[in-house]
């Protein structure tokens, strides 16, 4: 079918895609994945456009994964970079270099474990020197069966490119998993080229130019429709039917009717030797002519020419491959149990590689056989080393299967060490499985409750604290006199309480946490350091937060987020010192990127999120938001998720997307219950803010009333504490709204309650503008214009847009119903032009509507800020500065700067001047 683009027949649609695909490449990361069904076409294309690619000038990396090579850690990535200089790798810094260095196998391990994200830093540095000067694609094809270890690597870069010119160009079957989770990665920059049945004439095209001869064409219409226009089906066929190329109408063509005929078909008459060779090549991982000549003998390699010559296998350099997958697992399939035994017998033997070796051995031998669980078990500590945890958990899981049934305490220790290897890998669901079979046969005690701590702490990110509260008790039950242990289980049950709602019982848990009884383990410390956060959010007591000096420091070094900085950073939050947290966080979350440290990275970017929206960095916060809920669902974290998710749909509200917002919140729920509160009240103020954009407040009151229940069952008073209580304000207007002055008097108290306690910048701000809102309601005029007065006064101490914003709208509201048309308009363009700058493009719509309703069609000068058209129109009514600074919640001399302005840009000397250039108002007929 050819490789270059004058070669592919019947496909010109698609290689226009790919041609242009590679010619935007400049423009910053991309990705496309041409997919199909096996046998279509995709290796062609892909092809043609990675030389394309080289013609164009792009540096081009490429790997053809199989399926056998699926579970080799970083085969892909040892195909790409195989032709890598080491001056290329000797700038790398040493221990990104000597990360990937260890990975590909071009040096030895120094025998401590190598962190597998340690190898996807480096080559995210690599990329990104390659692409400094020239454009890069990293050409990946039947990406179905990349490793689990170079999978995360690539996606790691994908994740973290952005304006780098690197295109991802990929080949995948169509129906299967996404591979690289590319289109969540890059989303609007991943472009799918789907390629479907051939043509009779561009299949009879290919037909004839891969057999050297042309078929009658009844015979190829047939053809076509046997093969549903699939061109490896129908060169198969073809190749079956030899000199019999002209049928008879009724005559059958020798259509395989599965993998195995297939297989029969071409091997029938292949010598000893060449079926020889092609089980032991099927059996590889990565097949290379001298390890397949050496396990067949001195007939190796007459077999192997004889392959190659009937277009089975084909040479590409020192190594060898299948002309197509599919013949792999066919030869296999033909193999009988007892065949296959011996050959990974005589594998073992000439295996060089030890995980390889330690593979061959166990699907050699039979029943038990502690010896071969040994050697698996060092396999394992190799790749474990190599930073590939997923390797590592199946070759202890196959030394568990080998492991005798009267060793139980090997079983049990192997089952721990795969469960921890699946968790570091992301598969949470086999770590549990594995985790559950220990717990069920142990007897009670510290063996016992160390898993029950690891069971608890997958059950948090996955189930939820509230599900994991009875493992942490029953494990901190079981510890008896290991104090190491029991402060384990204490800590992860304090992280349970407090993720539950009851700071309360977690503060108590968190006394216990000292030095002296093991408080030095990085669990611990990460528990500990929860105690000033807890102090600032909790009922006060007379212990008051605990300082910097008095927290626990470990012994060791400790994960990102068992940095005790972190939760400074939230008390910053509390206390409106929005830079102070932004110069904590930001750090954090650039040494988590760099490390790959995607366990700290959700909970990190959660804050983020929480710290945009505060700030009004909308855009930057829906980022965040997206690599947040990437990482929790690639790690199977479903309630990390749903916080991500949660906090997703907050932003997604705010900038007025609503269909967005609305599925991200529902997925949150669908993933906790009400016992996650901080996700599960986070969901319902997005659909709330949905609901009031659209001006529908009993659609808004009925997730408030939710909210305002789940809020009642906790004991944290501060109700900014990660977004928890931030929907009373918005509880307070859809009550208002309704009519139900009685119910939005009793929120209003409770929020000013809550101040009262943790008098805190937001919480006193919002709670004037409640009661404004509330006064108004009331008729008490005066009562809500101080009110009023007191939240801009307090916002703008604040420096959260969106929440001045919001009180700006609420005022203006009520001014538009107490028929103050000018007050109302001033309000009202202050909060479109604030809602506007900072993309809540739902808010600013809803302002804009509540204008139109005040009835005033006034022009718009250009030039003017928000605040200076509304200080030239208020002066320009006859109002003086003291008048308009009252209006405006301003002092006088912003006021009369505003006006020295307003008059500079329109050429104006005078109030006269002014009130003729702007038009009286008028409201329509």
């Amino acid at each position: 079918m050819g490789g270059r683009t004058e070669d592919v027949v019947g496909r010109e649609v698609e290689l226009a895609e790919l041609r242009g695909f590679l010619t935007a490449i400049g423009e910053g990361v991309a990705s496309v994945i041409v997919e199909g069904e096996p046998g279509i076409g995709k290796t062609t294309l892909w092809q043609a456009a990675a030389r394309e690619a080289v013609t164009m000038g792009h540096t081009v990396l490429r790997s053809r994964a199989a399926e056998s090579e699926a579970k080799v850690s970083f085969t892909t990535l040892g195909d790409l970079f195989e032709h890598m200089k080491e001056d290329d790798l000797d700038r790398l810094p040493a221990p990104q270099r000597h990360a990937l260095a260890v990975a590909l196998f071009r040096e030895e391990g120094d025998g401590r474990p190598l962190e597998r994200r340690a190898v996807s830093v480096a080559m995210l540095s690599l990329v990104r020197r390659l692409s400094a000067g020239t454009s890069v694609i990293l050409a990946l094809d039947d990406a179905q069966w990349i490793d689990e270890a170079s999978a995360d690597a690539l996606s790691f870069v994908a994740r973290r490119l952005t304006r780098e010119p690197v295109g991802f160009l990929l080949t995948a079957r169509a129906g299967g998993s996404e591979p690289l989770s590319l289109s969540s990665v890059l989303r609007e920059r991943t472009s799918r080229i789907p390629v479907g049945p051939m043509d009779a004439r561009s299949l009879a095209r290919v037909v004839a130019d891969r057999l050297g001869h042309d078929l009658p064409r009844a015979t190829l219409l047939r053809l076509h429709q046997a093969s549903e226009g699939n061109p490896f089906v129908a060169i198969e066929i073809a190749r079956a039917l030899g000199p019999r190329d002209r049928l008879l109408p009724d005559a059958p063509l020798p259509v395989p009717h599965d993998v195995r005929a297939l297989v029969r078909s071409r091997t029938a008459d292949l010598s000893p030797a060449a079926r020889e060779v092609l089980l032991v090549a099927s059996a590889l991982s990565r097949p290379t002519a001298e390890l397949v000549i050496e396990a067949v003998g001195a007939s190796g390699e007459a077999g192997l020419d004889e392959a190659e010559r009937v277009g089975v296998l084909q040479r590409e350099e020192r190594r060898i491959a299948f002309s197509h997958p599919l013949f792999a697992s066919g030869i296999q399939a033909e193999a009988s149990p007892a065949e296959l035994r011996g050959l990974h017998g005589r594998l073992a033997e000439v295996a060089t590689d030890p995980e390889a070796r330690a593979r061959h051995l166990a699907l050699h031998v039979e029943g038990s056989d502690e010896r071969v669980a040994a050697t698996l078990d060092g396999a394992a500590d190799l790749a474990r080393a190599r930073g590939a945890p997923g390797s590592a958990a199946e070759l202890e899981e196959l030394a568990i299967g080998l492991t005798p049934r009267e060793d139980v305490e090997a079983i049990h220790r192997r089952r721990e060490q795969a469960a921890n290897d699946h968790a570091v890998a992301g598969d949470s669901r086999m770590a549990r499985v594995l985790l559950e079979q220990v717990i069920d046969h142990r007897q009670p005690g510290p063996d016992r409750a160390r898993a029950l701590i690891s069971l608890g702490e997958l059950t948090t990110e996955s189930d939820g604290a509230a599900a994991a509260e009875r493992l942490f008790r029953e494990a901190a039950a079981e510890a008896g006199d290991n104090v190491q242990v029991l402060a384990s289980a204490e800590a992860g049950l304090s992280f349970a309480l407090v993720f539950s709602g009851r700071a309360a019982a977690a503060r108590e848990e968190l006394r216990g946490l000292t030095p002296e009884n093991g408080a030095e383990t990085p669990a611990a410390v990460n528990a500990a350091t929860l105690r000033r956060l807890i102090e600032a959010v909790a009922h006060p007591s007379g212990s008051g937060p605990a300082s910097e000096a008095e927290l626990p420091r470990a012994g060791q070094p400790v994960a990102v987020l068992q940095d005790a900085r972190i939760f400074g950073a939230a008390i910053a939050m509390l206390e409106g010192d929005l830079s102070g947290a932004g110069a904590i966080l930001r750090p954090l979350y650039e040494r988590a990127s760099e490390e790959g440290d995607e366990w700290s990275l959700p909970s990190l970017l959660i804050y983020l999120i929480l710290l945009g929206v505060q700030t009004g960095n909308l855009g930057e916060a829906a980022r965040f938001a997206h690599e947040a809920c990437l990482i929790a669902s690639q790690t199977d974290r479903r309630a990390r998720l749903a916080g991500a998710l949660s906090c997703a749909a907050v932003v997604e509200a705010m900038m007025g997307r609503a269909v967005e917002a609305c599925s991200a919140a529902e997925e949150a729920l669908s993933l906790v219950g009400r016992e996650e509160p901080f996700p599960s009240v986070r969901s319902r103020w997005a659909l709330g803010i949905v609901h009031l954009e659209r001006g529908d407040p009993e659609g808004a009151r009925k997730h408030h009333e939710e909210a305002i229940e789940i809020l009642g069952g906790t004991d944290i008073v501060e109700p900014s504490l990660w977004g928890l209580g931030r929907f009373l304000p918005d509880a307070v207007e859809s009550f208002v709204t309704t009519g139900d002055l009685e119910g939005a008097e009793v929120i209003s108290a409770d929020l000013s309650a809550r101040a009262e306690v943790f008098p805190r910048p937001w919480t006193l701000a919002v709670s004037a503008r409640c009661r404004g809102i509330v006064a108004a309601a009331r008729g008490d005029a005066a009562t809500a214009s101080e009110a009023f007065a007191d939240a801009v006064e307090r916002h703008h101490l604040l420096d959260e847009p969106y929440e001045l914003a919001r009180t700006w709208l609420a005022l203006g509201i009520v001014d538009r119903r107490a028929k103050r048309r000018t007050e109302a308009r001033v309000a009202l363009e202050q909060a479109r032009a604030l809602f506007g700058e900072i993309g809540a493009q739902g808010w600013a719509k809803r302002s804009s509507l509540e204008l139109e309703r005040t009835g005033i069609r006034t022009p718009t000068p250009e030039g003017l800020t928000p605040t200076e058209l509304q200080v030239a129109r208020l002066v320009a009514s006859g109002q003086t500065n003291r008048e308009v600074a009252d209006v405006l919640f301003l002092s006088v001399r912003t006021v009369e700067t505003n006006l020295t302005r307003v008059y500079r840009k329109l050429g104006l000397r005078s109030r006269t001047e002014l009130a003729a250039h702007l038009p009286t108002e008028r409201a329509p007929n």
